[in-house]
């Protein structure tokens, strides 16, 4: 995707890499589903590139939680 991890770890979010329409329905749907059910598998949406390009992902979340769970 055009970014290195020193661009990522700990700076952004999940959500801040993908284009406002999904991160709309990933704010508005994903979210209340992951505090639901502790999983969503298999949504479309649209992640931008470090360079600007737009590429079309399915993703799938699940919670963890304890020692083995990373921050969102």
């Amino acid at each position: 995707m055009g970014y290195g991890s020193v661009d990522l770890v700990g700076r952004r979010r999940f959500a801040d890499l993908l284009t406002p329409g999904s991160r709309l329905y990933h704010e508005t749907h994903c979210v209340p589903l992951l505090r639901l059910r502790n999983q969503v598998k298999g949504i479309a949406a649209e992640m931008r590139a470090g360079d600007g390009a737009v590429f079309p992902v399915l993703v799938t979340s699940v919670v963890k939680t304890g020692a083995t769970a990373y921050p969102c």
